[in-house]
């Protein structure tokens, strides 16, 4: 796994200009820490070829910082409107033109917004992904998502889990990786967040 953790390091004489700290912090969002913005923006700087999938986009708040700070990147957001999970802000209208334009993701840009879920998703086989994991939070939610990710990836990719440690009603996060997934894969944890991560080998 590349290192993405040298890009967090302000004044990096070789990357001051592709880290502008300051549009991180600034941005306001619901769910996510700045500091777990910064390290999947850094992630996807490190990986430009890969494409940043964020399942579970809601109002598609990250995936507008992405494309803001990532401007030739693939950032696609999935999201099943019919869907009923056991977080209650999962449950939502496609949110119009005008809503997602409030994040900068404005028609014709680098964002694709797709209305299914893992399971009806399909992965192109011939490269990697980032894929940010933060739709069902239950233990089986969470299980359902990554097996039907697992399934279909044939390149390196990885995977971050939101939430992961939260408290009720998340908790099915850490139960999942906890009981299934520590006994096979090494995992990271940015400290003092919610953010974990693992990298999935074709």
């Amino acid at each position: 796994m590349k290192n993405f953790f040298k890009i967090l390091v302000p004044g990096n004489p070789a990357l001051v200009e592709l880290w502008p700290f300051d549009r991180i912090f600034m941005r306001h969002h619901e769910y996510c820490m700045p500091e777990e913005i910064a390290l999947l923006c850094a992630a996807n700087i490190s990986y430009p070829t890969h494409p940043f999938i964020e399942l579970g986009c809601n109002k598609a708040q990250l995936s507008a910082t992405i494309c803001d700070l990532c401007q030739n990147k693939v950032v696609i957001g999935v999201d099943w409107t019919k869907g009923r999970t056991v977080v209650g802000h999962q449950e939502r209208e496609i949110p119009d033109e005008e809503e997602v334009a409030k994040y900068g993701l404005e028609r014709g840009s680098q964002f694709k917004f797709y209305n299914c879920n893992s399971q009806t998703f399909r992965f192109e086989r011939d490269h990697g992904y980032l894929i940010f994991i933060d739709a069902d939070h239950s233990y089986q939610g969470v299980k359902r998502d990554f097996q039907n990710i697992e399934k279909q990836i044939k390149d390196d990719t990885i995977i971050f889990f939101h939430d992961y440690g939260n408290p009720e009603p998340h908790i099915g996060v850490k139960e999942y990786i906890d009981r299934e997934l520590l006994p096979k894969y090494q995992f990271y944890h940015l400290i003092n967040t919610w953010l974990v991560w693992t990298e999935i080998k074709a």
